[in-house]
């Protein structure tokens, strides 16, 4: 291989050709594994909203502390899903990203603190702390 590569002028047509090829190959990859995480959220959201309005705040407590993920990224998730209910017509294009999302899209500009979360009222779970399962 090394001796195909040699033959090739880093100036000529056939290099261009391979490095185009190339940037579109990690190109292509990038966006898939960053789209993979929106339509994850996005999924997440629906089914969060599919559950009784007075219910979802409970249940976005609940998945946060089970599944070891903060309660703004599951609110987050909500707001998508509430937002855009087509997934496809999230703008972004190739360059989106969730923090792309959230700083245009699901927020103005800034990502939320912890004060700044959906008003709630608090309800505490005790959690195993080996497998994280939650007392009944």
């Amino acid at each position: 291989m090394s001796t195909t590569l040699e033959r090739i002028s880093p100036r000529s047509e056939q290099y261009e050709h391979i490095i185009e090829e190339i940037e579109a190959i990690y190109t292509e990859a990038e966006f898939h594994a960053r789209w993979t995480i929106v339509e994850a959220h996005h999924q997440v959201g629906l089914i969060i909203l599919a559950q009784k309005e007075r219910e979802r705040t409970n249940l976005v407590q609940r998945v946060a502390v089970e599944l070891n993920r903060s309660e703004r990224t599951v609110w987050y998730a909500v707001k998508l899903a509430e937002t855009y209910p087509d997934l496809n017509e999230l703008p972004g294009g190739k360059s989106v990203s969730w923090s792309r999302i959230i700083k245009k899209h699901l927020t103005d500009g800034k990502e939320l603190n912890e004060n700044d979360e959906k008003s709630h009222e608090c309800v505490y779970v005790e959690i195993c702390e080996i497998c994280r399962k939650s007392k009944s």
